[in-house]
């Protein structure tokens, strides 16, 4: 493989996004397959893996737009501008809530403008029997706990049960190993994070490099050849993660 296609692949490989892979009984993902030669510069990372769980979830036939009577039941407009529904909570009456991902849904009233707040919902709730409804639940915007529902109706667009692998609503933790580049005596610096839903813990390891630049290390089981110049460094990574999130992959 010549320079050009080594530097192309790992432009993709760095661009990636986690891809499942079946460990025993454990679901991971990795964005680094073994044995790839990864070019990285400092500030890169150049692994990372994370635990998976199938988290239940709706698929939408299309994005949409509609209306719910609210106080005094004058109607206001909301929005759902996704076709992924995910499940974020149930409550203990028994409806399961399911939420657009990064926000992608609006609540707003002709005079009063938006009408949700950071913290604020807005989707489809379904209870134990089956029973399904919009909702918005705009209790910051108003200060009390507030949810507004509408019956989901035969002209709405189709909604289809399915189950998704995810990692941003588990709380699970995402691994990556991340190279800083070369200290003041040639050595190379690579920094261990473990991200959690409301925080990073970060490490830093230094591992010593021989005149051409070639060195070994690792980080919490992952082990990985390096071959470093000033500017950059060829990582490759020969065995995964032995951590907290589950056994190696074989």
């Amino acid at each position: 493989m010549n320079a050009l296609m080594k530097r192309l692949l790992a432009v993709a490989l760095l661009a990636m996004p986690l891809a499942p892979i079946l460990a025993e009984d454990d679901l991971k993902a990795t964005r680094t397959p073994v044995g790839i030669p990864v070019e990285v510069t400092a500030g890169q990372e150049f692994y990372a893996e994370a635990q998976l769980e199938e988290i239940p979830a709706y698929r939408l036939e299309r994005t949409f737009k509609s209306s719910m009577a609210g106080a005094m039941f004058f109607p206001f407009s909301f929005s759902i501008d996704s076709d992924l529904l995910v499940r974020t909570k149930k409550t203990v009456s028994g409806w399961e809530y399911f939420v657009p991902l990064d926000g992608k849904f609006t609540a707003s009233h002709g005079v009063l403008g938006s009408v949700i707040r950071d913290g604020d919902t807005v989707g489809l709730r379904v209870n134990a029997s089956g029973k399904m409804e919009w909702f918005v639940d705009n209790s910051n915007y108003n200060g009390y706990t507030t949810i507004w529902t509408r019956k989901v109706k035969k002209k709405d667009p189709k909604l289809t049960a399915i189950t998704t692998e995810m990692t941003e609503l588990t709380g699970g933790a995402v691994e990556r190993l991340v190279y800083l580049g070369l200290d003041g005596d040639g050595n190379a610096r690579i920094r261990h994070e473990r991200i959690l839903r409301a925080d990073t813990v970060r490490d830093e390891f230094i591992f010593p490099l021989n005149e051409q630049g070639l060195g070994m290390g690792a980080v919490r089981g992952a082990e990985f050849s390096i071959q470093a110049t000033p500017l950059r460094a060829t990582i490759t990574v020969i065995k995964q993660m032995t951590s907290g999130l589950g056994d190696p992959v074989h």
